[in-house]
């Protein structure tokens, strides 16, 4: 997950920790897709079992580095962390207290971002690598309303995740963060959400504004893309999670536009009229603004205007972004284009809400995102507030009468 663009001393690390480690000793700690416990390590190769106990400590001490100082006056010495959820460092009672009344908000957040620091260490296979391509969702995708009703469809990720629960919880105890059955199960259930948080967010869209792709090929217009919009296109579980919710779905084209986009992939594969396959979905990518595009491509028929326009986290809340945002939001209300915002945390979602004022769009859906990642993170700025892809939400289709 990425992010929040600001940025913070404490938080800026030459690499991601945990992805290091599982990228070194996925392939001992994980052969065949079994995930050893500790005892089982130790048994195979007494040497190898050191060096993965080793580079855990090492692992979680960096995690720990950058935070270990006094949230409210920024000692670095002598100082302890939060006894419930150990991700807040104080150099005593009396910033503690100082701070409660704000930390108390977020304390049961962070510790489960805790307990997840764990299973995203561990070299275990997000339990969603089982879905099978082809599938169906076997209810409609507008009846699938909550995270619970999408795992009571898919019992096969909930089988794979209990499958690796044992020996999650013997790591958790040898690691010395010990945590209950229960725990580590609902944690790699929100690992899963943050794999699958984006395509559900488009095919929900469909649904919020009454597109069906099995009626007619849909085209999808994500609108500010970058990282996270172009790992999604090249991961095949997020392309098969769209399809499984629209089965024998007429064709769909995910076109991805932004200045992030690479130049490489606008220029080998452009928009165009070109005909959708049926149960197919493909990516085709531009790098500029939106408004442009659709002056140059849409207005002179060399692609078709958009049935749904979706925002991941475009930063409308702050000014720096709001200013080149400006033309697009209102050529999208203007055309009356079906559109759908996400934020990252609640802050985010108050303060896009009021600088969208002026524009007095009509609001289809606002509020929290029943669909959102679960997988929750401090921020990097403040360590009182968390943040967790597409926890909010704004579905707008023009402005006000």
């Amino acid at each position: 997950m990425e992010p929040p663009p600001d940025e913070d001393r404490h938080f800026r690390d030459e690499h991601y920790p945990q992805r290091h480690f599982r990228q070194t000793f996925g392939h001992v700690m994980n052969p065949g897709g079994n995930l050893l416990t500790p005892e089982q390590l130790k048994k195979r190769n007494k040497k190898t079992h050191e060096t993965v106990a080793r580079a855990l400590q090492q692992t979680f001490e960096k995690l720990d580095d950058l935070r270990r100082y006094c949230f409210v006056c920024e000692r670095s010495d002598k100082v302890n962390r939060c006894a419930r959820c150990q991700m807040v460092y104080y150099c005593g009672q009396k910033c503690q207290k100082r701070d409660w009344g704000r930390h108390k908000k977020v304390c049961k957040f962070l510790s489960g971002e805790r307990i997840d620091q764990v299973a995203e260490t561990l070299p275990c296979q997000n339990a969603c690598h089982v879905l099978k391509p082809g599938r169906a969702w076997t209810k409609p995708a507008g009846e699938v309303a909550t995270w619970a009703d999408w795992l009571a469809i898919n019992p096969s990720v909930a089988a794979e995740i209990q499958r690796n629960v044992p020996s999650m919880v013997e790591w958790y105890s040898f690691i010395g963060r010990p945590a209950s059955e229960a725990a580590v199960t609902e944690s790699l259930q929100r690992c899963c959400t943050e794999m699958l948080t984006h395509p559900i967010v488009i095919g929900k869209g469909l649904v919020t504004f009454k597109v069906d792709p099995r009626e007619k090929p849909v085209h999808i217009h994500m609108v500010g893309a970058a990282k996270p919009e172009l790992l999604m296109s090249e991961i095949a579980t997020s392309t098969q999670e769209l399809s499984a919710m629209f089965p024998n779905h007429q064709g769909m084209r995910i076109l991805l536009v932004g200045p992030e986009v690479p130049h490489k992939l606008a220029i080998g594969n452009p928009p165009s009229n070109k005909a959708l396959s049926k149960g197919r979905i493909e990516y085709v990518y531009c790098n500029e603004l939106y408004h442009d595009f659709v002056h140059r491509y849409v207005d002179h028929k060399r692609c078709p205007a958009a049935d749904l326009v979706i925002a991941l986290h475009p930063g409308l809340h702050t000014e720096v972004l709001i200013e080149p945002w400006t033309p697009t939001i209102n050529l999208l209300l203007d055309r009356e284009l079906p559109t759908v915002f996400t934020m990252y945390n609640v802050a985010e979602y108050d303060d896009s809400v009021e600088i969208l004022v002026p524009f007095r769009p009509n609001y289809v859906q606002s509020g929290t995102n029943p669909f959102g990642s679960l997988l929750a993170k401090q921020t990097p700025f403040d360590l009182n507030q968390v943040f967790a892809s597409n926890s909010y939400i704004l579905a707008i289709k023009g402005r006000q009468k």
